[in-house]
């Protein structure tokens, strides 16, 4: 049976590489892979046990001197001489992980809020100064593992969307107050003597995309590639951590509660860049506190995709 899966496959090899635009699936059981040498595929055991599901061979109608082969979560393109391996995301659940998304995978950067002028400066005033943010230490680090794309025409335009998980955490400045809240407002409190080395406040959210996708290429390399949207988030936790130190020794107060911060956050994305290196940029349309209860603020992100998949 492996001999007639060999000969079908490198009869359609040979069929595509003639310029014949149809796609033929061949379904196989075995643990094989693919090699491809002047002009043919052929079979054989696969040594690291990968499962294949199909082997697709198809030649591009807008090239002639094309071929694609579709092999399990790899497309092999062959050009001419030339053969290019590309890894294709695999299936989950029936829908594809389509390889031209930049929206899985782990990204860090840094993270604030600033002044409804834009303006990166809070007043200096009791209002605003248990808020002012140490930025080096405040940081956004988030993991989306799940993506789609609904394409628009081919891998050139698209629709992605995906959920992830988002830390957002703001290093407070002034280590004179502390942050707290009621029902009816988010506050500083004034404790200078208190000893206090570490304040921040931590904002865990819950984010889904609905990002406009373009690239310039079918394929990931050498791709330059922007999406813009909007990214719906929902906050899942709140808490403020303080660590101070007094003749007690070392202590660690954290307060999990809504610190009156919007409970859902509405973002708009820019994600662009060329290859497999991604920015990223987001800006909060919405304010980062109910109205009323706190300072008006709108939180900002930025930084790159360090883990893609």
């Amino acid at each position: 049976m492996r001999a007639i899966y060999t000969l079908i496959i490198i009869l359609l090899a040979s069929a595509a590489s003639y310029g014949q635009s149809d796609s033929i699936i061949v379904n196989t059981s075995d643990h094989v892979t693919v090699l491809v040498k002047e002009g043919q595929v052929e079979i054989a055991k696969d040594s690291i046990n990968k499962k294949v599901n199909y082997i697709r061979v198809s030649s591009d109608s807008e090239k002639n001197d094309t071929t694609l082969i579709e092999f399990g979560s790899y497309d092999i393109v062959i050009q001419d001489e030339s053969i290019e391996l590309n890894r294709r995301k695999t299936k989950v659940g029936g829908s594809s992980w389509h390889e031209l998304t930049y929206w899985a995978g782990v990204d860090i950067g840094v993270n604030g809020y600033i002044m409804p002028d834009g303006s990166f400066n809070l007043p200096n005033n009791d209002e605003y100064d248990f808020l002012e943010l140490n930025w080096g230490n405040s940081r956004s680090f988030a993991i989306n593992p799940v993506e789609w794309k609904i394409k628009f025409h081919k891998n050139y335009i698209g629709l992605t969307t995906g959920l992830g998980v988002e830390w957002n955490s703001y290093r407070l400045l002034d280590l004179d107050w502390k942050t707290a809240f009621n029902a009816d407002s988010t506050y500083g409190v004034y404790d200078p003597n208190k000893g206090t080395n570490k304040s921040k406040l931590r904002l865990i959210y819950i984010n889904a995309p609905l990002l406009l996708e373009f690239n310039t290429s079918k394929y990931r390399k050498n791709n330059f590639h922007i999406a813009a949207g909007v990214v719906v988030g929902w906050k899942i936790q709140g808490m403020y951590k303080q660590r101070y130190e007094n003749e007690g020794g070392k202590h660690k107060d954290k307060t999990y509660g809504t610190f009156n911060v919007n409970p859902f956050r509405f973002n708009a994305m820019v994600r662009l860049g060329y290859g497999s290196v991604n920015l990223f940029a987001s800006y909060s349309i919405n304010q980062l506190f109910r109205e009323g209860t706190g300072p008006e603020l709108y939180q900002f992100s930025a930084g790159i995709t360090v883990v893609g998949w």
